[in-house]
């Protein structure tokens, strides 16, 4: 039992340090940041990418709104700005700077904290070979205190459907199906398409 275990965890080990050439990473600071947010507040910091280990490499500035409950995803959908999107690195830079730019509306639907991303990962181009990609994040903790939450600032995001058409088809004949919808919401919707099982 214990030869298993030990054999396991040494398997781990060589697998581990046969692929550490191949992981990719990039350090971010500061890790968290906490707003206490008011009405149309603009918020803004530095993000400090690290290029450790030292050699030239190319980083993306990704955000994300995973952290977010589905139904506010997008009332925070437009509130992070970036001057860059893009970093090079050579092996002689140590650390680069990214402006992150946050503009608040006047409220939101749903109180309490909301986590919001930022972060960077290496640009690896497609080959055959293997390798892994790592990504940083800065956390941002948005407090929203009840004073400042009200239905009226939720964005709905919904379509309704009207109408499915199809005229009759025949085995081995194509049929079109129209689908009639009404958008019931309160901003554009883009990229709409439909899924239809039969």
């Amino acid at each position: 039992m214990i030869n298993k275990m030990f054999r396991k965890i040494f398997f781990n080990l060589i697998l581990i340090l046969f692929f550490i050439n191949f992981i990719s990473a990039f350090g971010v600071s500061p890790g968290k940041i906490n707003i206490d947010f008011k009405p149309n507040l603009t918020y803004s910091f530095d993000m400090n990418v690290i290029n450790s280990p030292l050699r030239d490499q190319d980083a993306e500035i990704t955000t994300d709104l995973f952290e977010l409950n589905r139904s506010i995803i997008e009332e925070f959908r437009n509130i992070i700005s970036l001057d860059k999107t893009w970093l090079s690195f050579t092996k002689n830079d140590a650390e680069k700077k990214v402006r992150i730019d946050l503009k608040f509306p006047e409220g939101f639907s749903q109180g309490g904290i909301h986590e919001l991303r930022v972060g960077a990962r290496p640009y690896v181009e497609k080959t055959d070979g293997m390798g892994m990609i790592a990504e940083n994040a800065i956390r941002i903790l948005i407090n929203v205190p009840n004073e400042y939450v009200s239905e009226k600032y939720r964005i709905i995001k919904k379509l309704k459907i009207l109408n499915v058409n199809s005229k009759p088809v025949k085995q081995g004949d194509k049929a079109e199906i129209e689908v009639l919808i009404k958008s019931e919401s309160d901003i554009v919707l883009k990229d709409v398409y439909a899924k239809i099982k039969i």
